[in-house]
């Protein structure tokens, strides 16, 4: 016995099977694009997160320039390469591979300090963030 003889409707024998396989396919298409929508957005918070790691950093490090205006320049000296080395390190453990960080006195400016921190990503070449400290 046939689905159509069942409800009455002669010539209607299928058509079950194919609404069937049409609903399967705008759904998987749905959901194609639903999962490529989420993989999107988990990449642009990704990029968010590691941006503000590197700028925690920048500012910490900003912090620590600030706190060396009062010393003489050879323990200055010291300490700037100190800070630069845990500005590195730091930068290096929680950055994605290849980060890249840096600190540099501008001899043009006295007293000018520029705290570079650059990371590769994917697709867009390199995010920096730039900061100067007077």
């Amino acid at each position: 016995m046939f689905l159509s003889e069942v409800h009455g409707r002669p010539g209607l024998r299928g058509q079950t099977l194919v609404e069937t396989l049409i609903a399967c396919l705008v759904l998987a298409v749905a959901l194609a694009g639903f999962t490529q929508a989420l993989v999107g957005a988990l990449a642009t918070e990704r990029e968010a997160t590691t941006r503000l790691l590197a700028l925690r950093h920048a500012e910490a490090a900003a912090e620590q320039l600030r706190l060396l205006r009062g010393l003489d320049p050879a323990r200055r000296a010291d300490r700037l390469a100190e800070l630069d080395a845990g500005l590195r390190e730091g930068v290096g453990q929680e950055l994605p591979s290849g980060a890249q960080a840096g600190l540099g006195e501008l001899e043009s400016a006295g007293g000018v300090y520029r705290i570079h921190i650059g990371w590769p990503t994917r697709g867009a070449g390199q995010q920096e963030v730039l900061l100067w400290v007077r």
